[in-house]
């Protein structure tokens, strides 16, 4: 129920929906089956917790630890810069990476208790991999990882570029996706879930690098100009495959400071600098609980003074969500007991097409243009269903369905025109329109049943949210280099947005609808 929480937060509004304004309020009334209404009000407390919980998303109930980890050279020297994987021995996937520092130290962060495969390389070494438990009761420090140096000699050296997974950069570190098939084959979100400092919430739709908040996202050196739950949601169903490399940038340029204070995970699309026309095509699929599909595709051109490039994907995901919980109070002549199971299968379609194109007016003035437009539609019909024994003689019982629909549309474009006015100065002007739509109305059926008063209640919530957003955005900077140790940039730059946020919220019991006046919120 938090496509309202604009006016209160998440458990206010299951409190008061199943108890000021719901069919929970009927259990007040006294009612001879009650012992106190003291006892009550300390078992409505569980009571609620246990719906809210249900009424949320699902939270991750598996152990999880830190695990830290050493690498040494054979004479017992850290090692810097190796690439550090935590495998899965089923089919070697990558579940977490890191990259050693300068004192050879690792750390990897959010580790479910399994069976692992522990991989570390670095040139000049002979690989390693081992198989590792991870068992979580507290922070897990594993005995160093001795690297022993490469003695192959060949007699025909043929240097190719095979460029690492992470690489490690003064202000940045880099995801090389295209390096690991693996990580192809993933969403973008996925890739960051397993990568060095980066921590995903999936239940807030957060992202932390290096344990801050705030970050900005940037895809080809534009930010994107999203809510984070718009972007989420967008890297959620964005296919990796079209994906170079990411970077995450921890110190951001001075330019760039007062976009995110968390730093900047910065995603580089794939697009060829070769002359004449290319591109790539291809599917996904997989199982998990129920079936994942998806295709994606894209096309770069290149000739004399013009190229332009397009490229799309498309993501379904049926998945399931379980959630079951159980709560027992010990009182002394009676144990009171409460029992839910929520049910909750989704279907996820995320779609995605970018286009753009650039010009050469002459050898120093350049004028480009991009557009892009998202879409991801997430479905769902829930259902829970509870038991609650109140006291030896009071007991109900009752199902609650849940029925919700969430769809984000977002359109940006950008013109820009980029002019040289020396050999060591430039100056870039920007037009962005960035224009987003979320619809997510759900409703909610609530069936009551008290089997010692033979009385059933039934009560539905409709809820609509519809939430608009425009933002335009002027920018003009200035760039000068006159040698390669000193750069001097300027600018400025201005925002202007509008943003509404409609609900309306419609009670109905015994088939009389009820506006509530106090949950709406309408914009004029």
């Amino acid at each position: 129920m938090k496509q309202c929480k604009s006016a209160r937060s998440n458990s206010d509004y299951c409190y008061y929906f199943l108890v000021d304004r719901s069919i929970f309020r009927l259990l007040l009334r006294g009612s001879d089956y009650l012992i106190s209404l003291s006892f009550f009000s300390h078992y409505l407390k569980i009571l609620i917790l246990a719906i809210w919980l249900g009424c949320s998303f699902v939270f991750e109930t598996n152990a999880q630890c830190q695990v830290n980890g050493k690498i040494l050279d054979i004479s017992g020297e850290p090692v810097p810069l190796v690439n550090v994987l935590l495998l899965s021995p089923a089919d070697s996937m990558v579940i977490k990476g890191a990259v050693s520092d300068d004192a050879g130290n690792f750390r990897f962060e959010q580790v479910e208790e399994n069976n692992y495969l522990l991989s570390a390389s670095f040139v000049g070494y002979v690989k390693y991999i081992d198989r590792c438990e991870i068992i979580c009761n507290s922070a897990i420090t594993l005995n160093p990882i001795t690297l022993l140096e490469s003695e192959e000699e060949l007699e025909e050296v043929q240097v190719t570029a095979a460029l690492p997974l992470y690489e490690q950069k003064i202000d940045r570190m880099v995801i090389n996706v295209q390096s690991s098939i693996t990580s192809a084959g993933n969403s973008v979100l996925e890739v960051l879930q397993k990568s060095p400092g980066v921590m995903v919430n999936r239940q807030s739709n957060a992202i932390l690098l290096n344990g801050k908040s705030g970050v900005t996202i940037m895809i080809n050196n534009r930010i994107q100009r999203l809510p984070m739950e718009a972007v989420f949601q967008m890297m959620d169903g964005m296919s990796a495959a079209n994906i170079e490399k990411i970077e995450l940038i921890t110190n951001p340029p001075a330019k760039y400071d007062a976009e995110g204070v968390g730093g900047i995970i910065h995603l580089i699309i794939t697009q060829s600098e070769d002359a004449g026309t290319n591109g790539n095509f291809g599917l996904t699929a997989g199982m998990n609980a129920r079936e994942t599909l998806g295709a994606n595709f894209n096309l770069n051109h290149r000739r004399n003074k013009f190229s332009y490039f397009a490229d799309y994907s498309i993501l379904y995901d049926h998945n399931v969500q379980v959630f079951e919980n159980n709560f027992t109070v010990n009182n002394p002549d009676f144990v009171s007991d409460f029992y839910s199971i929520m049910d909750r299968p989704f279907k996820m379609t995320v779609q995605s097409f970018r286009t753009g194109f650039e010009y050469d007016i002459s050898p120093k003035t350049s004028v480009g243009s991009l557009a892009s437009v998202f879409q991801r539609r997430w479905d769902m019909e829930a259902t829970s269903e509870f038991n609650n024994l109140i006291t030896a003689d009071s007991s109900s019982n009752g199902t609650i369905k849940i029925d919700e629909l969430n769809v984000w549309n977002h359109f940006t474009s950008n013109i820009h025109l980029i002019h040289d006015l020396t050999d060591k100065s430039s100056l870039r002007m920007d037009l962005d329109y960035n224009l987003s739509r979320n619809n997510n109305p759900s409703s909610y059926a609530l069936n009551h049943f008290y089997p010692e008063l033979q009385r059933s209640t039934f009560e539905m919530i409709d809820m609509i949210k519809v939430t608009p957003i425009t933002m335009k955005v002027a920018g003009l900077d200035y760039s000068y280099q006159p040698s390669e140790d000193f750069k001097f940039e300027a600018g400025v730059k201005g925002t202007f947005s509008d943003f509404e946020n409609d609900v309306e919220v419609i009670f109905t019991q015994n088939d009389i609808p009820l506006r509530d006046e106090e949950l709406s919120i309408l914009a004029f």
